[in-house]
C-alpha cells in the first residue's frame, strides 16, 4: 500500500536473543537481586492495557485503537471489549483461521474446497480470486481490496482487509482487521492511516536519532533522554516543512 506498513517478520537477531533468554533466565533467576528486578518488569502487553485503562481514566477521548500487529493479543483485546472501544490492527499473516467458519469461491463462483479444518492467512491471501478484489479508494490512494467476515480464536467475529497496491495484486499484500464487521473495507484502511505518522517517527527515531539506544534505569533519565528524541525529530521534520514566502 501506500504509506506501506513495516514488514511483520521477526528479525533473525530478536529470535536469537529470545532463545538466549530461555537458556539463561532460569539460571539467573536464582540470584536473590536479579529475582527482585525480575518481578517489577512488565510485558508489552501489559503495559498497553494499563495505558488504555489510565487513558479512559484520564477521560482521553479514546474512539478507536489502532495497533501494529504485535499489541493484538487476547488480553488487551478483552480490555477493549470490556470498555466498549472500537479497534483496528495489523494481522500477523501466521493467524490460523478455521475453515469451516467461512466460504471461498473461485473465479468461476464455485465453492473452494480449502486445505484441513485450518489455514493461515498467509496460506489463504494466494488463493483469493483476482475478481474477489475491488478498488477501494482513501484519500488519493486506490487500493485493491478483499474483504471477509471470519471468527479468529481469542478475538472474536471481525473482519479483514487483505489489499494490494496495484490492480495486477503483485508485491507485498497488507492485512487488516478490525472488531467492527459491519465497517467497510475503506474505513478500516482510512483508521489504520491514522497510526502511520506514529510508524514513521518510530522508524526516523530508533534508526537515527538513538531513540531505543538509552542505558539508563531511573524514569527521570529516561525522560530526559526521550525529550531530547522528540526535540531533535521536532527540529529536523521543521526543516523539511517548505519556506512560507515573506
Amino acid at each position: 500500500m501506500a504509506k506501506h506498513f513495516p514488514d511483520l517478520k521477526i528479525p533473525t537477531e530478536k529470535k536469537a536473543r529470545n532463545r538466549l533468554h530461555k537458556q539463561v533466565d532460569p539460571v539467573l533467576l536464582q540470584d536473590p537481586e536479579f529475582q527482585s528486578r525480575h518481578e517489577q518488569f512488565r510485558t508489552k502487553i501489559a503495559l498497553a492495557t494499563e495505558l488504555v485503562e489510565e487513558a479512559i481514566r484520564s477521560k482521553v477521548p479514546l474512539g478507536v485503537v489502532v495497533s501494529d500487529a504485535w499489541y493484538l493479543a487476547e488480553d488487551v483485546v478483552r480490555v477493549l471489549a470490556r470498555r466498549r472501544k472500537d479497534w483496528v490492527s495489523l494481522l500477523k499473516t501466521n493467524r490460523m483461521l478455521e475453515t469451516a467458519s467461512f466460504q471461498m469461491r473461485d473465479i468461476n463462483g464455485w465453492a473452494m474446497k480449502l486445505p484441513g479444518p485450518h489455514i493461515a492467512v498467509e496460506e489463504l491471501v494466494p488463493l483469493i480470486p483476482t475478481n474477489a478484489y475491488c478498488p477501494v479508494t482513501v484519500g488519493e490512494h486506490t487500493y485493491w481490496c478483499f474483504t471477509l467476515r471470519v471468527p479468529i480464536p481469542g478475538l472474536g467475529k471481525v473482519r479483514i482487509v487483505v489489499s494490494f497496491e496495484t490492480e495486477q495484486l503483485t508485491g507485498r499484500s497488507v492485512v487488516l482487521v478490525a472488531n467492527r464487521v459491519d465497517w467497510s473495507a475503506a474505513k478500516i484502511i482510512g483508521l489504520y492511516w491514522q497510526r502511520w505518522p506514529t510508524e514513521t517517527f518510530y522508524q526516523d527515531s530508533k534508526g537515527q536519532l538513538g531513540f531505543n539506544e538509552y542505558r539508563m534505569r531511573r524514569a527521570e533519565a529516561i525522560g530526559k533522554h526521550w525529550c531530547l528524541v522528540f526535540v531533535a525529530y521536532s527540529l529536523l521534520h521543521l526543516t523539511c516543512l517548505p519556506a512560507i514566502p515573506d
